[in-house]
């Protein structure tokens, strides 16, 4: 169903696999990476967050993940990206293309690209600053998700962790929760470090 000349056909065949995920034959998982190289975007969209699903990831589907994160700019690079970053792998190629995501116009790109960072625990600590302006966007769920993502990072630099100060006192009680969790795992991070 996956080679299937109806685009629809072969997303919801995608879609159907990243459901089963966890159940998947072995081999399923390679056929799912040569179908990152089709030339549908939404295809190679479901295909990468198909992926995303699939533990562990075999090396093929993460090097077509890579070579499909290295593309061109859009949603198929965005989503690649964020499937590597679920996996912890590639995180200097993908830390970038994030980052990048994270200006993007769609609320769900920038939410999508802050968990991916976050993801990444912290592999993606240079990037902390990019979520900034998440952390002023209009959208309360963005600047829920920008909370969320640095306190994943962990252990931030102390001129960092003022990133938080201005969501620890956001007008929406989700975000102020989030920071404070977040505030919370960072100071503790930091404090089992020393």
């Amino acid at each position: 169903m996956l080679k299937d000349p109806a685009i629809q056909v072969r997303a919801t065949a995608a879609c159907v696999l990243a459901d089963a995920a966890a159940t998947l034959p072995a081999g399923v998982a390679e056929v799912l990476a040569d179908a990152l190289t089709g030339a549908h975007d939404e295809m190679r969209v479901r295909v990468a967050y198909t992926l995303r699903s699939i533990h562990p990831l075999p090396d093929v589907a993460a090097q077509a993940l890579a070579l499909a994160a290295s593309g061109e700019p859009g949603d198929p690079r965005v989503a690649a990206a964020a499937a590597l970053a679920h996996h912890r792998r590639e995180a200097t190629r993908v830390v970038p293309i994030l980052a990048e995501a994270l200006g993007d116009r769609r609320t769900a790109v920038r939410i999508s690209a802050a968990l991916a960072l976050g993801a990444l625990r912290d592999q993606a600590r240079d990037a902390a600053p990019c979520l900034q302006p998440l952390l002023e966007d209009e959208d309360g769920a963005v600047r829920m998700h920008a909370a969320i993502a640095l306190g994943l990072m962990g252990a931030l630099a102390p001129e960092r962790r003022s990133l938080l100060d201005k969501a620890l006192s956001d007008s929406d009680p989700r975000v102020r929760s989030w920071a404070e969790a977040a505030a919370k795992a960072l100071d503790a991070s930091r404090a089992a470090a020393r």
